[in-house]
């Protein structure tokens, strides 16, 4: 196995192992990822790329973007743990965000990507206007991009504001009289009780310190954690949350039933658990009377009703896209597409035929795709979806 590879896993490792993902594990990953380009072109170094420039691409980082980034890092430390290679144990955490807020950093954004050129988003015109910007109709995303980054640089040069230091005060935090506007949000931000502190006091049903620091909040949980009563009060809450979700999720199912049937929903879980994983995968389809062989990237699977009830299951998938210029040629992975699961004769993780395929280079894409329409009666032999 790659020694890059290892190295990557092995920071992923350390990001999870405390059941916490902050926003700056996560610019520390992009960082990483940035001194160490080699890992792009590979498992799990690509499809972590793709998601951090998404995550990247508006200058902010929301929390169900976090979520997506810790949901990303432990599908690939799973993944990594059923490899012959390395026996390690399956991770087992669960990802708690906090201090998720913009970037204001150029250096923490991965390598710009095409994502540039298409339209700008919604919550990058509504971040703008909350920066006093104006985004032009026809701005694409590095466009867009470009304006909140000079805003938000001006913004933050700019003196601490007087409700900056209002709020400092409740925390017994002192802003120096010439502090900028950033200097004065680090200083708020790191004084401010996370998260994660504030839901402990709900489960143990206690009044949260309103207007005490991160600190002190976090020494008071300590001596509150030492009382048994307290402890046990604090982990049957957690097991509530669980069954209260997994009654929830039972019963979303249940619904599911009733409207598409038992046979459709397994269908959906199974291809569902498997665009959950982080590929690219190589498929074969039958598309019309033919076997088509393709690399994909699985972005999602839902169900789609049809006329007369005969729903289906569909996967939206990316396709990788053919480019050349001055006698080079790429690939880039922007061709989207639906896919019919009944369709799909076969799909298996292009990481376990091909480990150090990278898949960008069209020569290795070609050969992939001829290795695979060579072995297509073996692999039909076996399971459709594995």
């Amino acid at each position: 196995m790659v020694d890059h590879q290892k190295a990557l896993i092995n920071v992923c490792k350390e990001i999870v192992q405390d059941g916490v993902l902050t926003k700056s594990e996560i610019v520390g990953l992009a960082k990483w990822i940035n001194a160490n380009p080699e890992v792009r072109n590979s498992w799990p170094g690509k499809p972590l790329v793709k998601l951090l420039k998404n995550v990247f691409a508006d200058n902010q980082i929301t929390k169900d973007e976090s979520r997506q980034v810790g949901a990303a890092l432990q599908s690939i430390l799973r993944q990594w743990a059923k490899r012959g290679e390395q026996v390690v144990a399956e991770p087992n955490v669960t990802v708690e965000v906090v201090d998720a807020f913009p970037v204001n950093d150029e250096r923490d954004a991965p390598p710009p990507g095409d994502w540039q050129l298409d339209p700008a988003t919604d919550r990058q015109i509504s971040f703008a206007k909350s920066l006093g910007l104006t985004i032009p109709t026809d701005a694409t995303k590095g466009k867009a991009s470009d304006l909140i980054s000079k805003a938000i640089e001006q913004r933050d040069n700019r003196p601490a504001t007087s409700t900056q230091r209002d709020e400092a005060e409740k925390f017994s935090v002192e802003i120096p009289r010439r502090a900028t506007f950033a200097e004065a949000n680090a200083l708020i931000r790191d004084a401010q009780p996370t998260w994660q502190q504030k839901q402990f006091f709900k489960r143990a049903e206690m009044v949260f310190p309103n207007g005490v620091s991160r600190v002190l909040v976090g020494k008071k949980i300590n001596q509150l954690m030492r009382q048994p009563d307290i402890a046990k009060k604090i982990q049957k809450a957690i097991e509530d949350e669980q069954k209260e979700s997994d009654a929830a999720e039972l019963e979303l199912r249940k619904e599911d039933i009733d409207r598409y049937g038992l046979e459709l929903v397994e269908e959906f879980e199974r291809w569902e658990k498997l665009a959950d994983e982080i590929g690219p995968y190589v498929v074969i389809f039958r598309s019309g009377k033919s076997l088509k062989v393709d690399v994909v990237e699985l972005e999602g699977c839902e169900i789609e009703e049809k006329a007369r009830g005969k729903s289906r299951v569909v996967l939206d998938c990316l396709f990788p896209k053919r480019f050349g210029e001055d006698g080079e040629k790429w690939l880039e992975w922007e061709k989207e597409r639906q896919l019919v699961t009944s369709k799909i004769e076969f799909v298996g993780l292009l990481e376990d035929s091909w480990p150090r395929c990278n898949i960008e280079e069209i020569e290795e894409y070609e050969s992939v795709i001829s290795d695979f329409e060579r072995r297509a009666e073996q692999l039909l032999a076996g399971s459709r979806l594995t």
